[in-house]
């Protein structure tokens, strides 16, 4: 049944930490290929995107109970420094060589480059941040890993069979709490660009998934305030709703992806659709790993 210990104060501070250097990384994200039009000069920071995806996967393992999946993703993280690492030293040295050698078509380039490294060396400080709770993380949940297996043992050795509490189905409910808080604010954004581009489009043809996708935040507004009071009817409406809602979104992310003249905030609501595709996943995950608690507690209370 439920043997796994609960987080600690400390290891607690720790996934919020993770959880900090993560967002972080992606505002320095956003933040270059917000500025990457104005940027003239040849640089390989463009390499800096693969943070869309290696951030999602390190905020999922900040909340999942996955030792094997921490190890991975601590070399990941690794690799992503050393890859941040490489892209600093090569626009520090562009910037050496102009003060060195200053010329005018160098001077006209220094405050890109100089811009370009101050943003790769914010993630580098972010990644070794990042490497430090994650190994933190990783042994508190070595310590979690043999405090359940001793405690399944003696549960299996107790003839009592004393009914267990469903501690990790609280802190699942939490964690759900978090990732609904999440996407709030980036939800707003997205409903708003997508109602907009609704009826700017007018509301036939496929149109209608921009509005049907614009919605996704009135569920997160109800996962946030049923996430303190879930049952396992609730948790079932949560991922119908879920799955209705990550279809909507992946149809309107294709369309957003089609059209020939996005502007800025096209590109913003695509890369919060693709957010939401990782969020929608993290809730489905974790909704129904809560459901099988549900149901493996009911079976329980039947012996």
């Amino acid at each position: 049944m439920d043997f796994r210990p609960i987080d600690t104060i400390p290891t607690i501070n720790t996934r919020n930490l993770i959880r900090t250097a993560s967002v972080v990384n992606l505002i320095l994200l956003l933040f270059y290929i917000s500025i990457e039009e104005y940027i003239t000069g040849a640089h390989i920071s463009n390499i800096h995107q693969f943070h869309l995806l290696l951030q999602p996967v390190v905020l999922f393992a900040s909340l999942a109970e996955s030792t094997p999946l921490m190890l991975v993703t601590i070399i990941a993280v690794l690799v992503s420094a050393v890859i941040d690492g490489a892209i600093l030293f090569l626009n520090f040295t562009s910037v050496s060589r102009c003060l060195a050698e200053p010329t005018a078509s160098c001077f006209e380039l220094l405050w890109e480059k100089g811009v370009l490294s101050i943003i790769a060396v914010s993630h580098v400080i972010a990644d070794v941040l990042l490497i430090l709770r994650l190994w933190s993380l990783n042994k508190a949940m070595n310590n979690k890993d043999i405090h359940e297996k001793a405690a399944s043992e003696s549960y299996k050795a107790n003839e009592s069979k004393e009914a267990p509490i469903l501690k990790t189905v609280k802190v699942i409910h939490a964690k759900l709490r978090i990732i609904h808080a999440f996407t709030l604010l980036p939800g707003v954004i997205y409903s708003y660009r997508l109602a907009y581009k609704a009826m700017e489009n007018g509301f036939g043809n496929l149109n209608i998934f921009y509005l049907a996708a614009g919605i996704h935040i009135t569920i997160d507004i109800y996962g946030l305030a049923a996430s303190g009071s879930h049952n396992r009817d609730s948790m079932i409406l949560l991922v119908i709703a879920y799955v209705a809602a990550a279809a909507t979104n992946i149809i309107a992310g294709i369309m957003l992806y089609g059209e020939t003249n996005r502007g800025y905030m096209d590109d913003l609501a695509l890369l919060i659709s693709g957010m939401y595709i990782f969020s929608d996943i993290l809730v489905l995950y974790f909704g129904f790993l809560n459901i099988s608690y549900y149901d493996k507690f009911d079976k329980f209370k039947k012996l």
